[in-house]
């Protein structure tokens, strides 16, 4: 998805804080921004790795995480693997 310019890092910068606050469908929105590259530099300067990995890992801990919180945090991990770069 392509955003307008003159709103793309508000919106992005709002689904990161949303999602470093567990947002659960915060999650998703980031993941289907993460198939546009032109996306991934402000996914990823907004924390949304870091806050994904961190659902991750509770879930791993064995500790209660929402089962969409978890399969959405996976989707934008592979979509920014998937449609990014080297360099993202």
């Amino acid at each position: 998805v392509k955003l307008p310019i003159d709103i793309q890092g508000q919106i992005i910068a709002d689904l990161c804080k949303f999602a470093n606050c567990e947002d659960r469908y915060a999650y998703g929105c980031l993941a289907y921004l993460a198939v546009n590259r032109d996306n991934h530099d402000l996914i990823i300067s907004g924390g949304a790795i870091e806050a994904a990995s961190i659902q991750l890992k509770k879930e791993a801990d064995g500790k209660e995480v929402p089962s969409d919180s978890v399969s959405n945090s996976l989707r934008l991990l592979q979509n920014l693997f998937i449609y990014g770069s080297a360099d993202t």
